[in-house]
């Protein structure tokens, strides 16, 4: 459904057009629905289109797209302003983008939709905490959108996929999730979940664990990600399974403009401590050096601390910089507590002494 009338006109023409198909006797019908053009309140940053609650009263409705609508569920001819039933109990797919929506409508919603499948929220105003309970059908949930999210009881779960906001999973049961991908996402409460069937685990950018260790109990893990400004602590539980894991991380320290050699010293040892939790897997190493200049003296730790029998494998070590900077040092400094394969895709000027090593 395509509204190409900027007023409210067409708001009764789509609830005129949804009591036929009920009449009809429709048993199924997805509805996709955005205005090709829309109004904006002048001294509000809100869409002037309400969209209608007729839409909620289809029992036959199956999935559900709304773009750049406002959604409020309140029964505008009840005087007590309680929210409308929803009769779509049967709706499967849920897609919400940029529309004003506030928290309560949107548990409203879900709740009287139980067998939603698919969900996804993109760049929606007006969300500040959110809890996804109670749907027990709950295959893939979706959000690009920055707000709290709790998620209680989600058994069938597959896939979850989150961009920004801060996450809370409550010791939920995570049975069927076989990829979970976090993006700019701060973590709270994880280490007490189980994934037994997740197979894929990106964290990209991801905070609120810097001081924590996480614990991460996916027996059947077959591919971990991590790309971030500081070295994670993390484990995980033993695994039958061979595995890749892939971390990328910047090497630079400034604090106040001064590089900080006992920062630096940290480094290195976090950094063997998180290679030798992932031992058990393939492991490709990508590091960035950020900082221009690295000591050469820098030691790293005791020397026999890293004995030939200490240094963790690494299958691929990757290293880039800036174009006038040297990597040996750096290089030299990660050989000391890993054992890379190969050397490969860095990105200094030929010249270096690199290309000599």
């Amino acid at each position: 459904y395509d509204d190409d009338n900027p007023d409210h006109e067409s708001a009764t023409h789509l609830e005129n057009w949804i009591r036929r198909l009920a009449n009809m006797g429709t048993k199924e019908f997805y509805l996709s629905i955005r205005p090709k053009y829309y109004k904006r309140y002048r001294d509000k940053n809100e869409y002037a289109i309400n969209l209608p609650s007729v839409v909620f009263e289809a029992e036959s409705l199956r999935g559900l797209r709304v773009v750049r609508y406002k959604m409020d569920t309140k029964d505008k001819n009840n005087n007590n302003n309680n929210n409308c039933k929803i009769l779509s109990k049967h709706l499967k797919r849920l897609h919400l983008e940029k529309v004003i929506i506030d928290d309560e409508t949107f548990q409203h919603i879900i709740s009287g939709c139980p067998l939603i499948e698919t969900m996804s929220l993109e760049s929606c105003k007006g969300l500040k905490n959110i809890k996804v309970s109670g749907l027990c059908k709950l295959k893939k949930f979706v959000i690009h959108n920055y707000c709290g999210i709790e998620i209680h009881d989600a058994p069938s779960l597959e896939i979850i996929k989150i961009s920004s906001g801060k996450i809370s999973f409550h010791e939920s049961d995570f049975r069927s999730l076989n990829i979970l991908s976090l993006f700019g996402v701060e973590l709270r409460v994880f280490s007490s979940c189980k994934f037994p069937s997740l197979k894929r685990l990106v964290l990209t950018y991801c905070y609120g664990f810097e001081d924590d260790r996480l614990f991460i109990d996916a027996p059947n893990i077959i591919y971990f990600r991590y790309q971030g400004d500081f070295i994670p602590s993390i484990s995980f539980a033993p695994t039958s399974n061979e595995w890749d894991s892939i971390i990328l991380i910047p090497y630079e320290f400034k604090i106040r403009g001064n590089i900080n050699e006992d920062s630096s010293c940290a480094w290195f040892l976090k950094l063997h401590e998180l290679l030798e939790s992932l031992s058990q897997s393939k492991i490709v190493l990508d590091i960035e050096q950020c900082s221009m200049n690295i000591d050469q003296h820098l030691v790293v730790g005791d020397e026999n601390d890293y004995s030939s029998n200490k240094l963790v494998v690494v299958e691929k070590l990757n290293l880039s910089g800036p174009l006038n900077s040297s990597p040996s040092t750096l290089l030299n400094l990660l050989l000391r507590i890993c054992r890379p394969r190969i050397i490969g895709d860095y990105a200094w000027n030929v010249d270096t002494e690199f290309m000599e090593f």
